[in-house]
């Protein structure tokens, strides 16, 4: 019966958490898309502001909603207090984590990228595959900032249950956050300046991007719109990349519970903080 009845407690605290944050995300790389898309790079700087604007405020709403839950159903409290702040700072380390685990392997396959440049460059098979150029270098990186991002999210899974705070959504949402401040820098690295070998820079989120710019560069001036480039594909690209990270932390952190479970646990019923 206790089961029951926090069940849809649960729903009702993280539905407009999920509603809010998949919004703020949509709005977010649409607004990127069309103004990278209709004006350049003149509004860069905004979209990043934004994208900070739109985490904190996902994050808050989350965090605040999740306190009000646990008052609720636990007018005595915990020990320690599960706070708005509480929430907040969990919530905040995933996403800084993700954010600088991103952040730290794309700078590594930029340094990787430099040293192998010139032997790609004068591969007959690659000179005219833009995406597999760029490929080739990204998705090794990819593959090594998703074992990261597994390695940390199984092993919060098992510890947050073993201090029996284990809580999918505020971890799904952490994520989500997270893309939501790397959206800007996704969708700008798809559309200019994207051949790997000419400028050296990997974006992890652009692992899946076609490697077309929206422009002809020449001497570092606009020549003209690139008849080759596609919104659509840049869209698939970043969601792509984008849901392959969710779905892994999401596996990853329930793995993690799994294994404790199995580990320590022999009762069905074990109360965790995703109850609320």
């Amino acid at each position: 019966m206790m089961n029951n009845n926090k069940k849809p407690v649960a729903l009702s605290t993280y539905r407009n958490s999920y509603i809010v944050t998949w919004l703020l995300f949509t709005v977010g790389l649409a607004a990127c898309l069309f103004l990278f898309y209709f004006t350049g790079t003149t509004f860069f700087p905004l979209t990043l502001l934004f994208s900070v604007i739109a985490a904190l405020a996902c994050a808050l709403i989350t965090c605040f909603r999740c306190a009000k839950a646990n008052r609720i159903i636990n007018p005595d409290g915990f020990d320690p207090p599960r706070t708005t702040g509480f929430y907040f700072k969990r919530m905040g380390f995933i996403t800084l984590m993700i954010y600088l685990m991103c952040m730290g392997v794309s700078f590594a396959g930029t340094f990787i990228s430099a040293l192998v440049s010139g032997m790609l460059a004068n591969n007959i098979n690659l000179k005219d595959n833009l995406f597999l150029r760029g490929f080739i270098i990204k998705l090794p990186m990819f593959v090594i900032y998703l074992s990261f991002v597994y390695k940390m999210f199984i092993r919060y899974g098992f510890m947050d249950s073993q201090r029996k705070i284990f809580n999918l959504n505020l971890k799904m949402l952490a994520v989500v956050v997270s893309l939501i401040l790397m959206t800007p820098n996704a969708v700008y690295d798809s559309m200019f300046y994207t051949s790997t070998l000419d400028t050296l820079i990997v974006n992890l989120q652009t692992v899946f991007s076609p490697n077309v710019d929206m422009v002809i560069m020449e001497f570092n001036e606009i020549q003209g719109f690139n008849e080759n480039f596609s919104l659509f594909l840049v869209i698939i690209a970043i969601v792509l990349s984008f849901a392959i990270q969710t779905a892994v932390a999401w596996f990853a952190y329930s793995r993690g519970k799994q294994i404790f479970i199995k580990q320590h646990i022999r009762e069905i019923d074990y109360e965790m903080d995703e109850n609320i």
